[in-house]
């Protein structure tokens, strides 16, 4: 059965994500309705979907992902080298440094918002 979401003349606005639903059918209606200022309009949860949108090899162990999303939540006050830094030095850098785009996967992984890093947090 598929999550279906009405929502008439509503504002979601100046927030990280406007709506967030988990990975399966949904259906999301949005009459007269706006969603602005928000760092997500609308993020459905979907580990495969998420190492796809990040280059990530499939096979990545989700637990290690994970490791290097607490740390990058740690250093949220870093410079992006030093957030690469701890992305190469974490298990999961090491997982993924022979593969092809290992190097853009880590840039990516240092310029995430603090919102998009606890946001994937809750998929993994």
């Amino acid at each position: 059965m598929a999550l279906i979401i009405n929502m008439t003349n509503s504002t979601i606005s100046e927030c990280g994500g406007g709506i967030s639903v988990g990975s399966g059918d949904v259906e999301i209606n949005l009459i007269e309705s706006n969603i602005n200022k928000c760092e997500v309009a609308i993020l459905q949860r979907d580990p495969a979907g998420a190492f796809a949108a990040l280059g990530i090899p499939a096979d990545t162990p989700h637990e290690l992902f994970a490791e290097v999303l607490a740390a990058l939540r740690k250093k949220e006050a870093a410079s992006h080298e030093e957030k690469a830094q701890v992305v190469r030095s974490s298990r999961f850098g090491s997982f993924i440094q022979n593969s092809a785009n290992a190097a853009t996967i880590i840039q990516g992984l240092a310029a995430l918002s603090p919102y998009m890093i606890q946001t994937f947090q809750a998929i993994f």
